[in-house]
C-alpha cells in the first residue's frame, strides 16, 4: 500500500503545478500579453500544463512581459504521467517532438530518447498502444496471481489508471466465460492454450465485447479502435516479416488468395466493425463482421511464419515496455519496491508465453537502462548500464565461438534473473533476430555516445560532464563488443572522438578569442588556449578514456600539438624581429611544448594501439631553438654593429678626464662596460633558450667592442717611435772647435738646463748647436702635446678597467646561463628543450649547473672603489695586469679568466664554496674573452710604453738629448731631469693602483736609463767625456736607483740593477784609457771584418778594404742602420702593422736597451782592467795590450752581445772620447769627420730627413 500512498501524494503536487501555472498564465493576461493555445482548446488542459517547461517559461515571460505567448514552445516530453490519454512518452522508434530550450541552456535535444534503428521495429504502433497491448497481456497472464502493490506499480508505469485497469479485468473474465462456455458446449476451446499472449487475444475481444459491457458508446468505440489498429498492424508486420505463399488450388481451380487479397478481406471486416454512432449499432451485424475479422485473421495466420504469435519486432516493443516498470515513477533513476520480484514474475510467467528469450531480456533490460539515464542523467544508471552491455559482450563473443546451439527466438527464456535484473542464461536459442537486437543495442547505444564524445567538450556537460566522461566511455566500448568489435576497433572509435572534439574545442575558443592582428599576439594566445585546453585534458577530460585506451591523455596532446604546430611553424619560419610580442609568443611556445611533447614521448614507445601510436610517433618537435638560431643570431649581429657606432662615437666625445677621486678610468670606459652588460641582461631577457654559438657570437661581439676600444686608443696615440729623435752622426773630438762652440753657447739665454729661443746666436755668429729638432718643429707636435700624461694615465687606467671588466661579464653570463638552465630543466622533465636549442627526453645534467657564486673576497672593484679610500689603495688590476711578469698571479689562458689567484676575479677567487660547473662555466665563456684580455693586455703596455717615451723623448727631449753633460759633465748634472720624473710619478701616475704604477715606474726607468746611454754614447758633437768623469756619472745613476727604490716603495733593487747593467756596464768602459779602448776597438773591427758581418762597420770595413777608407755619416750609408737602431723591436712592429699583442711582447719589462744588449750583465767590465790615463797610447802591439783586448772580445761574446754590436758601442765611446790620441785614431784608421761647421750643418740637414723618414 506504500506505493498507493506514493501515488496519491504525487497526484497531490500535480495538482497544485497546475494551479499554479494557471495563476501564471492568468497574471500574464492581466498584464497585456496574449496566451496562444492548440487548435480546438479553448484553456489549458491538464496534460498541456503537465507538458510545460516552467524554467523555459518563466525565462519567456521576463524577454517577453507583455507579448504573444505560443505555451507549446514551452512544452517538454512528460517521461511519466498519471493520465493514460494524455501521456505519450516514447519508445524505441518513436519520432517524439523538440522542446524549448530550457533557461539553464540545457539543450531538451540531449534529453530526447535514444532511437534503435531496426526495421522490424517498426510496427507501425504508437507507444500508448504498445502500452495498451503490453497491459492487457500482462493483466490476462498475471493479474491472477499478482499482489496488489505490485499490481498497482504496474498499473502506474504502464500508464493505465484505477478505472481503466478494473474496466480490462472485467472484459478480460467476460472473454474468459465465453471461452469457457464454448469449450463445455463443443469439449474443445476454439483457441489456443496461448490466446492470452498472441493475437488470438485483440480477435476473441473483438468477437466477444459489445458496447453493452460499457458504460457509454464512446468507450467502446475507443476499446474497439485499439483493438482493430493493433490487430491489423501487427498482422501487417508479419505479412511483411514472414510471409509464406502456399500455391494450393481452391474449389474451381482458383489458387489461394495472395497476402494482398486476405489483407484487403481483413480491413473491409474492420470497417464492417466500424460503427461511430450507437444508434447505427447492430448486435447481429457486429457479431457477424467480427467472425469475419476472425476468420480473415485465421487465414492470414496460416500464411505468415508467426503463427498467432506476436511478429519479433513486437515481441520486442512489449519486452521493453514492461522492463521500463522496473523504474520508479517519482525517482526515475531508482528501482521500485520489489524489482526482482517483478523481473522475476516476468521471466517465469511472461517471457515463455511471448516467447521472449534470454537475449532479448539482456539487450531490452541493457537498453532500457540506457534509455533512462539518457533521459535522467543519473550517472548510476551508467554504471548498471556498462555491466549489462558488458554481460551481452560476454554473451555476443560466445555466441562467435558457437557455444550457443541454434533455434527460433520464441523459445523459452530459461534461467532465473540476478540481482541487477539480467538473465544469468547463456542464451542457448539465441536466433538471429537476437543476435541482430544485440548488435542494434549496440549500434544505438555507440551511436548516441559516439555523437556525443565526437564533442565532448560541448555535448556532456548536460550529461555529467567529465564525470560521466569514463561510464560513457566504457558503456560505448562493451557496445562495440556486444555487436562483435574487436578491442583495437574500440580503440579506433575512442581516438577518432577524442581527435573530433579536440579540433572542435579549440577552433571554438580560438575564435571566441578572437583573431588579433599581429600574428605574434595571436600565436601567443593560442599558446595560451591549447595549454589550459590541455591541462584540462590531462585533469579531467582524456583521462575519462583512460579505462579502455590508456594513452588517451597523450593522444590529445598529441592533437593539440600538431594543431598549435601547424599555426606556430609558418610563423617561426617568418620571424624577422625579436620584439617583445615576439618573445613572449616564443616563450609561451617553448612552455607549451614540454607540457605537450613529455607524456607523447614517454607513452609512444609502450602504447600498444596502433593508431595512437603512430599518432604519438609522428608527433616530432617543433625545435624552436634550432628555429631561432638565425633570427637570434640577426639580433646579436644587430647589437654587434650598434657596438662599433658607439666605441666611435664614445671616442669621439672623450675628453679623457678621470672619472672621480678614486675612479682613474674615463667615462667612456665606464660607459663601455655599462653597455656591455645591458646587452647581456637584454640577450637573456629575451626568455628564449640561447644555443651556445649565439652567445659565443654574443660573446665575440663584445671581444670585437674591446678591441675596437682599444685600436681607437692605438690610433689615436701612433707608434711610439715617432717621439724619439734620430741618432746624430758620429764626430770625433777637435778641441779647437768644442772650445770655440762653447764658448759662443755660454752666454746664451736658458742654459744650461732649459734651451735658448729658436734662431740664438753668439756674438761672432755661431749658431746654438742642436742635434736634435725641438718638439715645436716636429710634424705632429699639436696631436702629442695633447696627449699629456694625465691624458695618458687615463687611457691605461681604461684599458685596465676594462680588463678588470671581462671577468665579471663571464661570470654574469656564467650565472645568467645558469638559470637559464635551471628554468629549462625544470620547465619539464622528459621531452625538456634545454638552453643550448638541444631537445631532451630526461638525459644528461648540464654540467654549467651550480650554486651561485660567492662575492668578491674584497667587496669591491679596483676601478670603482665604492669604500673611499684613496687612489692607490688597490694592489692590482686585475690581478696584476701590468707589464711586469712579477707579480702577475696568472695569465688569460692559463686560468681561463682574467685575473691572477689572488685577485678574487678568476676561479681561484669564488673559494671552495663554488662548484665545479660554474667554474667550468667561467671558463668555457671566459675563453671566448681571451683575445680582448690579450689585446687589453697588450694595449696597457703600449700605452705604458707610450707614456715613458713621451716623457723622456718629448717632454725632456731637450735635457736628455741636448743638455745633459754638454761640453762637460759638470755643466749640466741629472738632477733637474729626475725632478721632472719625479713629478710625473707622484702626479698623474699617483692615481693608478700600486702595481701599474710600478709598471709605468719601470717603463720610465728604462727609458731614463736608454737617455742617459744616449747622452754618452749618440750625444753629439757637444758632449766629451774623459775617464774621469765615470765617476760623476756613477753618481748620477745612484740617484736614478734612488729615486725609483725609493726607500723600498719602489722598484724592486734586482729590477733596477738589471734595467741599469748596461749603464754600469758603459761606466767601466768610459773609464778606461784611450789607448786599451783603442786596441779592444782595433781587434774588435777586425774580428767583425773576419766574421764578415753586415752594418755600417762591416760596410766601413769593405770600403777599407778597397783602399777607399772609412765612410763619412755624411754620406748617409748609415741612415739605415740608426734607424733600425732607435726605433727598436715595439716600435718596428708598430710601424709595421704588426698586432697589438706582438707589440707588447716586444715593449715588455726586459729592463734592457739597446746599447746593454751588446755589452749586458757587466762581464766587460768584471773582466776588463779599470786603466786610465796612464795607459800606453797609440797602436802598439803589446802583450798586455793584446791581452786585455781579447779579453775584452771574450767578455762581449760570453755576456751575449756580437762583435759588430761591440765594436760599434767601443767606436761611440772614442768618438765622444775628449782625447787627441781617440781623435788621432779615428781620423787616420776609421776616417771620422772632425765636428766642424760645415760637418754639423750636413749633420742638421740630414737628421731632417732622416725625421721625415
Amino acid at each position: 500500500m506504500g506505493h498507493v500512498s506514493r501515488e496519491r501524494d504525487w497526484q497531490v503536487l500535480q495538482d497544485e503545478r497546475r494551479r499554479m501555472l494557471e495563476h501564471v498564465l492568468e497574471a500574464h493576461k492581466a498584464r497585456g500579453g496574449k496566451v496562444q493555445l492548440p487548435i480546438g482548446m479553448n484553456t489549458a488542459e491538464p496534460w498541456l500544463l503537465d507538458a510545460v517547461d516552467v524554467q523555459a517559461l518563466l525565462a519567456g515571460l521576463h524577454h517577453n512581459a507583455k507579448g504573444n505567448l505560443d505555451l507549446l514552445q514551452y512544452c517538454r516530453r512528460a517521461t511519466r504521467t498519471l493520465s493514460a490519454a494524455n501521456s505519450r512518452g516514447r519508445s524505441l522508434t518513436d519520432a517524439g517532438w523538440s522542446a524549448a530550450g530550457g533557461a539553464d541552456g540545457d539543450d531538451s535535444a540531449e534529453r530526447e530518447a535514444p532511437l534503435l534503428h531496426l526495421p522490424q521495429l517498426n510496427t507501425g504502433l504508437s507507444e500508448a498502444e504498445v502500452k495498451d497491448l503490453a497491459y492487457l497481456v500482462f493483466a490476462s497472464n498475471c493479474g491472477s496471481s499478482t499482489d496488489e502493490e505490485l499490481a498497482v506499480t504496474v498499473r502506474s508505469q504502464l500508464d493505465v489508471d484505477e478505472a481503466r485497469a478494473g474496466e480490462v479485468a472485467r472484459l478480460l473474465a467476460l472473454v474468459s466465460s465465453t471461452l469457457h462456455k464454448m469449450r463445455d458446449a463443443t469439449g474443445s476451446l476454439p483457441v489456443s492454450e496461448l490466446w492470452t499472449a498472441n493475437l488470438e487475444l485483440p480477435v476473441c475481444l473483438l468477437g466477444v465485447v459489445l458496447p453493452k459491457d460499457f458504460n457509454r458508446f464512446r468507450s467502446f468505440v475507443v476499446w474497439r479502435d485499439t483493438l482493430s489498429h493493433v490487430l491489423l498492424s501487427t498482422l501487417a508486420a508479419s505479412v511483411r516479416d514472414g510471409w509464406q505463399q502456399q500455391h494450393r488450388q481452391q474449389g474451381g481451380g482458383s489458387s489461394s488468395p495472395s497476402a494482398q487479397q486476405l489483407m484487403a478481406r481483413l480491413k473491409a471486416s474492420l470497417r464492417r466493425c466500424d460503427v461511430r454512432d450507437a444508434d447505427d449499432f447492430d448486435e447481429e451485424e457486429y457479431r457477424a463482421a467480427s467472425r469475419a475479422v476472425g476468420e480473415h485473421a485465421y487465414a492470414i495466420i496460416q500464411c505468415v511464419s508467426a503463427g498467432w504469435s506476436f511478429p519479433w519486432g513486437l515481441r520486442v516493443r512489449l519486452c521493453e515496455m514492461l522492463l521500463r516498470g522496473v523504474f520508479d515513477t517519482l525517482d526515475e533513476a531508482a528501482y521500485i519496491e520489489g524489482a526482482d520480484a517483478y523481473l522475476q514474475l516476468l521471466q517465469a510467467r511472461l517471457w515463455p508465453l511471448l516467447g521472449v528469450s534470454p537475449s532479448m531480456h539482456n539487450a531490452g533490460f541493457a537498453w532500457v537502462h540506457f534509455r533512462q539515464f539518457v533521459l535522467t542523467r543519473h550517472p548510476g544508471l551508467v554504471a548498471k548500464t556498462k555491466a549489462l552491455l558488458k554481460r551481452l559482450a560476454l554473451l555476443a563473443r560466445q555466441h562467435s565461438r558457437g557455444n550457443s546451439g541454434g533455434g527460433s527466438g520464441a523459445g523459452t527464456a530459461g534461467g532465473s534473473s540476478t540481482a541487477n535484473g539480467s538473465s544469468s542464461s547463456s542464451a542457448p536459442g539465441e536466433s538471429s533476430e537476437d543476435a541482430a537486437l544485440t548488435r542494434g543495442v549496440g549500434a544505438a547505444v555507440i551511436d548516441w555516445i559516439a555523437e556525443r564524445l565526437a564533442d565532448y567538450h560541448a555535448r556532456l556537460s548536460g550529461v555529467g560532464g567529465p564525470e560521466a566522461l569514463p561510464n560513457l566511455v566504457d558503456v560505448m566500448a562493451f557496445a562495440a563488443l556486444a555487436r562483435g568489435a574487436s578491442q583495437q576497433e574500440v580503440g579506433d572509435m575512442l581516438a577518432a572522438a577524442i581527435r573530433s572534439s579536440v579540433e572542435k574545442e579549440l577552433q571554438r575558443r580560438l575564435a571566441a578569442a578572437g583573431s588579433p592582428e599581429d600574428e605574434a599576439e595571436a600565436c601567443s594566445s593560442m599558446c595560451s588556449i591549447v595549454k589550459e585546453l590541455a591541462r584540462e585534458q590531462m585533469n579531467s577530460w582524456a583521462s575519462g578514456f583512460s579505462g579502455q585506451l590508456p594513452e588517451a591523455v597523450p593522444l590529445s596532446l598529441a592533437v593539440l600539438h600538431g594543431a598549435a604546430g601547424a599555426r606556430l611553424l609558418p610563423w617561426l619560419s617568418s620571424i624577422s624581429s625579436l620584439d617583445e610580442e615576439t618573445c613572449e609568443a616564443l616563450r609561451a611556445a617553448m612552455e607549451l611544448e614540454p607540457l605537450l611533447l613529455g607524456p607523447i614521448t614517454a607513452a609512444a614507445a609502450g602504447c600498444q594501439h596502433p593508431a595512437t601510436r603512430r599518432a604519438l610517433e609522428a608527433a616530432s618537435a617543433w625545435d624552436v631553438p634550432m628555429q631561432l638560431q638565425p633570427v637570434l643570431a640577426a639580433w646579436v649581429h644587430k647589437q654587434i654593429s650598434g657596438f662599433e657606432l658607439w666605441v666611435a662615437r664614445q671616442l669621439q666625445q672623450e675628453s679623457w678626464q678621470p672619472l672621480a677621486p678614486g675612479q682613474p678610468h674615463s667615462a667612456s670606459a665606464r660607459e663601455l662596460r655599462r653597455i656591455v652588460m645591458e646587452s647581456l641582461d637584454a640577450l637573456f631577457e629575451l626568455g628564449l633558450p640561447l644555443p651556445a654559438a649565439v652567445v659565443g657570437m654574443h660573446m665575440e661581439g663584445v671581444d670585437g667592442m674591446m678591441q675596437r676600444y682599444l685600436a681607437g686608443i692605438l690610433e689615436r696615440l701612433g707608434p711610439w717611435a715617432a717621439l724619439v729623435p734620430p741618432l746624430p752622426a758620429l764626430t770625433r773630438y777637435k778641441r779647437e772647435v768644442a772650445v770655440k762652440q762653447e764658448e759662443a753657447e755660454s752666454g746664451m739665454p736658458g742654459l744650461p738646463e732649459a734651451l735658448p729661443p729658436p734662431g740664438t746666436a753668439s756674438k761672432k755668429g755661431l749658431p746654438f748647436l742642436e742635434c736634435v729638432r725641438r718638439t715645436q718643429q716636429e710634424p705632429h707636435a699639436e696631436r702629442i702635446e695633447a696627449l699629456s700624461p694625465e691624458v695618458l694615465v687615463v687611457m691605461m687606467a681604461s684599458l685596465g678597467y676594462l680588463l678588470d671588466t671581462l671577468q665579471p661579464i663571464a661570470n654574469t653570463v656564467a650565472e645568467k646561463w645558469q638559470e637559464e638552465c635551471r628554468r629549462t630543466s625544470s620547465a619539464a622533465g622528459s621531452g625538456r628543450v634545454t638552453a643550448d636549442g638541444s631537445g631532451s627526453g630526461g638525459g644528461a645534467r648540464n654540467p654549467f649547473l651550480s650554486p651561485s657564486p660567492e662575492p668578491h673576497p674584497n667587496g669591491y672593484n679596483s676601478y670603482n672603489n665604492t669604500r673611499g679610500e684613496p687612489p692607490g689603495v688597490s694592489e692590482s688590476w686585475g690581478g696584476g695586469w701590468g707589464l711586469s711578469s712579477a707579480g702577475n698571479g696568472g695569465g688569460l689562458a692559463a686560468a681561463a679568466g682574467f685575473g691572477g689567484r689572488g685577485s678574487g676575479l678568476g676561479p681561484a677567487g669564488f673559494g671552495g664554496a663554488s662548484s665545479a660547473g660554474l667554474q667550468r662555466a667561467e671558463e668555457h665563456f671566459g675563453s671566448m674573452l681571451e683575445a680582448a684580455g690579450q689585446a687589453l693586455r697588450g694595449g696597457v703596455a703600449v700605452v705604458t710604453k707610450w707614456l715613458a717615451v713621451r716623457v723622456v723623448w718629448w717632454q725632456q727631449r731637450a735635457g736628455w738629448c741636448e743638455l745633459l753633460y754638454r761640453h762637460r759633465v759638470t755643466s749640466c748634472r741629472i738632477d733637474w731631469l729626475l725632478e721632472g720624473l719625479a713629478d710625473v710619478l707622484g702626479g698623474p701616475v699617483g692615481l693608478l693602483p700600486r702595481q701599474p704604477r710600478l709598471e709605468v715606474a719601470a717603463a720610465l726607468l728604462q727609458e731614463a736609463a736608454l737617455g742617459l746611454e744616449r747622452a754618452l754614447l749618440d750625444g753629439g758633437p757637444c758632449k766629451w767625456f774623459i775617464p774621469a768623469d765615470a765617476a760623476h756619472i756613477k753618481d748620477d745613476v745612484d740617484a736614478l736607483t734612488r729615486l725609483f727604490f725609493a726607500e723600498g716603495d719602489g722598484l724592486p733593487m734586482q729590477d733596477i740593477s738589471k734595467t741599469l747593467a748596461g749603464l754600469n756596464a758603459l761606466l767601466k768602459l768610459l773609464q778606461r784609457p784611450t789607448g786599451p779602448l783603442r786596441e779592444e776597438h782595433r781587434t774588435a773591427r777586425r774580428a767583425a771584418l773576419l766574421a764578415g758581418v753586415g752594418g755600417s762597420t762591416a760596410a766601413a770595413a769593405a770600403a777599407a778594404a778597397a783602399g777607399s777608407g772609412y765612410a763619412s755619416p755624411a754620406a748617409g750609408n748609415t741612415g739605415a742602420s740608426l734607424k733600425q737602431q732607435q726605433l727598436g723591436p715595439l716600435a718596428a712592429s708598430r710601424l709595421t702593422g704588426g698586432g697589438v699583442a706582438a707589440a707588447a711582447a716586444a715593449a715588455g719589462p726586459t729592463g734592457s736597451s739597446i746599447y746593454s744588449v751588446q755589452v749586458s750583465g757587466g762581464g766587460t767590465g768584471g773582466n776588463s782592467p779599470r786603466g786610465g790615463g796612464n795607459s800606453p797610447r797609440g797602436s802598439g802591439g803589446g802583450k798586455a795590450a793584446a791581452a786585455v783586448v781579447q779579453q775584452t772580445a771574450y767578455a762581449i761574446a760570453a755576456a751575449g752581445g756580437d762583435v759588430c754590436g761591440a765594436e760599434h758601442v767601443l767606436l761611440k765611446v772614442l768618438c765622444h772620447r775628449a782625447d787627441h790620441a781617440a781623435s788621432k785614431y779615428l781620423k787616420e784608421q776609421i776616417k771620422v769627420p772632425k765636428a766642424r761647421d760645415a760637418t754639423i750643418g750636413e749633420t742638421f740637414g740630414r737628421l731632417t730627413r732622416l725625421t721625415r723618414l
